[in-house]
């Protein structure tokens, strides 16, 4: 009998370090995940099963910069972390995900760099790129150019807008600011 309540103890000894280990795995997984600073991230409709998953997973891998791509099946989303220095290309991800036989919807990014006003327009100019988004007027734009953090670095997350400007060439993509912090140099 008693060896019997030994084994029983060890057991459930055994369960609650291994459920302990998986917690803390994964909450540090989270906060890691969640200090990424160059995202963009993809609602994707039509994504219902992990074979789908992995065939659009392939596909994203492939775009220029990318280290992790992250597919929630569940919400329909797909998440590319990237280099530092790697350049937020929305468009790629947009043929990715219609090449892979999905229809991409709402586009996030996130990335630091630097918003200021050129030609009377608000631009947001991530660090490491040539990349330049129109900022969209909204309160989190009104909020950086009242606080004064215009040379400062800003990790900035926002959807791109599908609105076209009038003229010709090709134009930046436009950024409805979302959530801004400012990083302490």
């Amino acid at each position: 009998m008693t060896t019997n309540r030994t084994v029983k103890r060890l057991q459930k000894t055994a369960m609650i370090l291994m459920l302990g280990m998986l917690l803390t795995g994964s909450a540090s997984r989270k906060a890691a995940d969640s200090t990424s600073s160059r995202q963009i991230s993809v609602k994707v409709d039509g994504l219902s099963c992990p074979f789908c998953a992995y065939g659009l997973e392939k596909r994203l891998k492939k775009i220029e910069g990318t280290k992790k791509v992250i597919i929630y099946i569940d919400k329909g989303q797909a998440i590319l972390r990237l280099k530092d220095d790697a350049p937020l290309d929305t468009r790629a991800v947009m043929e990715a995900v219609k090449k892979g036989g999905f229809t991409p919807r709402k586009i996030t990014i996130t990335a630091v760099g630097k918003v200021n006003k050129e030609n009377e327009r608000w631009v947001f100019h991530p660090k490491g790129t040539n990349d330049v988004f129109l900022l969209s007027e909204n309160n989190e734009l009104k909020n950086i150019y009242r606080s004064k953090n215009l040379n400062k670095d800003i990790l900035l997350t926002g959807a791109t807008l599908s609105e076209k400007l009038q003229g010709h060439g090709k134009h930046p993509e436009i950024l409805e600011i979302q959530d801004h912090h400012v990083i302490d140099q």
